[in-house]
């Protein structure tokens, strides 16, 4: 399968935003990295995991390939991202244990060793600033989904996932994994509609030359519009507090609320997404030399995040740095130099000469 490295490139950029927002969050970095406020790297990193995986099993069910192959990719994706979860849940819970500066992660003095290893084996115990038990539980429904993709019913899908997204907004029921703690409540319910819109998009994205139409003025014009809109709006309301303490400011913080996943932060991450994506596909990628380190980050966007999560866990427990020091902005480069050098090594192996094991093996691009 040829791969698309504008894509690739919009993937290594929400890596880049992933790691300056855990590493240096309140830096002059993250303020300018994160200039429109509402939305961020995560979501992107959402959205292009579920249309790559929708694109890389369109493939597979138009050369025929039985389902059942398609389960057995998936469910080996599965077990890949399980461990790694278990694996990042291990590390912070030893960083909660023995680094006294860390005692916001979990740690094995509640449970007992044996017991939060159970309670991490079933996602019962998950770290912070991570996604991985929510891309297991994501993975999980993609199989009933591929399934429904291939009986032709795309419109029973969005109605699935859009009727639980609005059931969440409408009841508020509590949709998260636990463990992570209040503030890294990543909403399921909320965030699954983001991920499978991306499933449907991608298994659609050569038969309907969805590329070809997203990148035209005509859906680019627009979102250039919305993400200069929404870009001030926050600015007016998060920095310039134009809005503050009235009725407006709290209904657009819901509206736009990032763990919650507001209508208006969909929204938003739709259309800077469109704009990243035509902004890929202009610059010339292969010949700047800034944007050819993104782009490999970006084709190992899996590894890449998995060095970024044990990167923003262990670094403040061995390190002691302010989060808005010149400092916290170094170590950020150097983890996404870290990451750069990582996804050179994956290529130059022998089973990621010609693209990575997990793409081939597991289904799924990294």
């Amino acid at each position: 399968m040829d791969r698309d490295e504008a894509l690739d490139m919009v993937r290594g950029a929400c890596i880049a935003s992933m790691v300056i927002a855990h590493i240096a969050a309140t830096s002059l970095m993250y303020k300018i990295s994160h200039a429109l406020i509402w939305v961020d790297g995560s979501m992107g990193f959402v959205f292009l995991s579920g249309l790559l995986l929708g694109m890389v099993h369109r493939r597979r069910s138009d050369r025929g390939a039985p389902f059942r192959d398609t389960a057995a990719s998936v469910g080996r994706r599965i077990a890949l991202l399980w461990l790694l979860n278990l694996v990042l849940t291990l590390i912070a819970l030893t960083l909660g244990t023995f680094w006294p500066s860390r005692a916001d992660l979990p740690s094995f003095e509640q449970h007992g060793v044996i017991g939060s290893v159970l309670r991490a084996s079933v996602l019962m115990l998950n770290p912070p600033l991570s996604i991985l038990a929510m891309y297991v539980v994501f993975m999980a429904g993609a199989l009933g989904a591929l399934w429904i993709l291939r009986k032709g019913h795309a419109v029973v899908l969005l109605l699935i996932s859009g009727g639980l997204y609005g059931a969440w907004g409408a009841f508020g029921f509590d949709s998260s994994l636990p463990g992570q703690g209040s503030d890294q409540a990543f909403q399921l319910a909320a965030w699954q509609f983001l991920f499978f819109l991306g499933l449907v998009l991608g298994w659609y994205w050569k038969q309907l030359d969805i590329r070809t139409k997203v990148l035209t003025s005509r859906v680019v014009t627009p979102a250039i519009f919305v993400v200069v809109a929404l870009a001030l709006l926050a600015h007016l309301t998060v920095r310039a507090r134009v809005f503050a303490t009235t009725d407006v400011e709290h209904i657009l913080r819901s509206f736009f609320n990032k763990l919650a996943l507001g209508p208006g932060a969909i929204v938003f991450a739709l259309a800077a997404i469109i704009v990243a994506y035509k902004i890929a596909n202009v610059l010339p990628v292969r010949a700047t030399w800034l944007l050819r380190p993104v782009t490999r980050i970006g084709k190992r966007s899996l590894d890449s995040y998995v060095i970024s999560t044990v990167a923003a866990m262990a670094l403040p427990a061995l390190l002691s740095y302010r989060v808005d020091s010149t400092w916290a902005e170094a170590l950020a480069i150097a983890t996404l130099i870290l990451c750069y050098f990582w996804a050179r090594h994956r290529a130059s192996t022998p089973s990621g000469a010609h693209g990575n094991v997990f793409f081939k093996r597991a289904g799924t691009p990294t």
